[in-house]
């Protein structure tokens, strides 16, 4: 997981609201994000602001699941 890594790197736990203020991002979307909570779509800011964060690739933070027909 992203947020372990950078927590171990960091040598410190990483709360939520931090990740929200460095990302400009609301602290309910990096809530969900943390705990795995699924979402129907994700803009592209939002994934590049957490991938410039967390120094990945789109790939690392996202899972295509096609939906039921």
């Amino acid at each position: 997981q992203l947020l372990l890594k950078k927590q171990a790197k960091e040598g410190r736990e990483i709360p939520v609201s931090e990740i929200a203020e460095v990302t400009n991002l609301s602290r309910q979307t990096v809530y969900n994000w943390k705990n795995g909570i699924q979402v129907d779509s994700l803009d592209s800011d939002t994934a590049f602001a957490f991938a410039n964060y967390f120094e990945a690739n789109l790939d690392e933070l996202v899972e295509f699941i096609p939906r039921k027909q």
